[in-house]
């Protein structure tokens, strides 16, 4: 399939709702296929979509991610949360910077809210249709805990392939994949291709 095409794939019907990765022949086409994947249970029903989720890096990509779901969210009739997650890592001395990024909005944040103005601009996406939130930690485990706790209907994010190995999953959205088990679309662009071979996912 060329990076033009959609493959929609479905869960196993002898097993009850399992994360992507649960699938061999879904993990197969994510590895394998250059274009992007639409995954969903084998008796999903499109009527239940109400909300989705993208999760985002503020990456180049982003504009095309957002432009998707905001047709899907047209098609649906369903909200759209934007999630960003923000690393942090061990404090050794506080600084004055320092402490004011444990306030009660961080520089960290305030600075991706500035990013995330300037590619949603570029993108078809209306911040008035759109709740923003912010996260702190790891991204896979708080990417999979919004979507248990807000019971998302349809994750929407963009693939990257690992720089370490280019037939796998890099680590983080490996994690991810295998702990969520609402329906996944995997939007892919020029952007997020591999210089040669198959393009896998972020």
């Amino acid at each position: 399939a060329n990076r033009g095409t959609l493959v929609i794939t479905d869960t196993p019907s002898d097993r009850g709702p399992v994360p992507p990765l649960a699938a061999s022949t879904t993990k197969a086409l994510v590895n394998s296929l250059e274009c992007s994947l639409f995954v969903v249970g084998h008796n999903a029903d499109p009527a239940s979509i109400r909300r989705l989720l993208i999760p985002t890096d503020l990456s180049a990509n982003a504009p095309t991610v957002f432009n998707c779901a905001a047709e899907l969210a047209s098609v649906y009739d369903a909200a759209v949360d934007l999630l960003h997650v923000i690393e942090t890592v061990p404090y050794v001395a506080l600084t004055p910077v320092d402490r004011l990024s444990l306030s009660t909005t961080s520089v960290p944040e305030h600075r991706a809210r500035r990013r995330l103005s300037t590619l949603l601009d570029k993108s078809t996406l209306s911040t008035s249709a759109v709740d923003l939130h912010f996260e702190y930690g790891e991204p896979a485990d708080q990417i999979g805990r919004f979507v248990n706790r807000e019971a998302v209907d349809l994750l929407v994010l963009s693939p990257k392939s690992d720089p370490s190995s280019p037939d796998s999953l890099d680590p983080e959205t490996d994690r991810l994949l295998r702990r969520v088990t609402c329906p996944v679309l995997l939007v892919r662009s020029p952007h997020n291709a591999r210089s040669s071979g198959p393009e896998t996912a972020k």
